[in-house]
This record gives structure tokens, C-alpha cells and sequence, in this order.
């Protein structure tokens, strides 16, 4: 009589676990995408740095100009040394940052990951054990009551 209930069970389990699966290929996507927008902010920011310091670049040099001294040389050299140096290091934090963020999602997507094949794996034993469950009640009902003939 209920010979089709394990089937649909084990179907219904399959249905379960590839929409199990399609999240997981989601939260790669959605961890691509936010590793796409940290490198797309890293790369905005690093040209407003860069014209920051064009910027900053000129207005010494015209400062230079202007007051009658030699650009490069003297107390302006060590000035504009120094802010090189600023800048030098404010892009290795940025870079860094941006290594650091990519980080994170990796992170963030590994837990996830392992949470869904966790899940994947507990809804197949559920549905293997339900239909086992199902089959030994079968029996069950079947010794006591005797097999109905359809």
C-alpha cells in the first residue's frame, strides 16, 4: 500500500539538500560580490590619496617658488621626504586593510560553508532515518494487523 511514502520521502530529502546546496553556491557569490566592493573601495580610495598628495606636491612646490628657494633642497627636501614617507605608509595600510577585510569574508564564508554541509549532512541522515523509521512501522503494523492486499 505505502510502498511509494519511502520514495517521497527520499525525494523530498533530495529536494531539501540541493536547495541546501544552491545557498551555499549563494554565499559564494555574495562573498565574491563583497570582495569585489572592498577592492572597488580600496582602488576609489587610493586615487583620492594619490591626488591628496599631487595635490599637497604642488602647493610646496608653488610655496617653494614663491618664497625665492631651491625645490628639493634644504628644510623643503626634509618636508616633502616626510610627507613621501606619510603617504608611503598610508598605502601600506590601506593595502593591508584591504587584506584584512578579504580576510574576514574568506573567514566569515568558511564558517558558513561549514554550517550548510553540517546541515546538508543532518538532513540526509534525517530522511534516511525517517524512511527506516517508516519501514520498520511497515513491518510493525504488517505482523500485527496482517499485510493489506490492495
Amino acid at each position: 500500500m505505502g510502498f511509494w511514502i519511502p520514495f517521497m520521502m527520499a525525494a523530498s530529502t533530495a529536494v531539501t539538500i540541493m536547495g541546501q546546496n544552491q545557498q551555499k553556491k549563494n554565499m559564494k557569490a555574495d562573498a565574491a560580490w563583497k570582495k569585489y566592493e572592498i577592492d572597488l573601495n580600496y582602488h576609489v580610495q587610493k586615487q583620492k590619496e594619490l591626488t591628496s598628495q599631487t595635490a599637497l606636491l604642488s602647493e610646496q612646490r608653488a610655496r617653494s617658488g614663491a618664497s625665492g628657494t631651491t625645490v628639493g633642497s634644504g628644510s623643503s627636501l626634509l618636508v616633502a621626504m616626510a610627507d613621501q614617507a606619510e603617504f608611503e605608509n598610508d598605502m601600506m595600510l590601506l593595502g593591508k586593510g584591504v587584506t584584512l577585510q578579504h580576510g574576514s569574508v574568506d573567514s566569515k564564508l568558511s564558517g558558513q560553508m561549514a554550517s550548510a554541509n553540517l546541515n546538508m549532512l543532518g538532513t540526509a541522515i534525517q530522511g534516511g532515518t525517517s524512511i527506516m523509521s517508516h519501514n520498520q512501522q511497515t513491518k510493525f503494523m504488517d505482523a500485527k494487523y496482517g499485510k493489506k492486499e490492495d
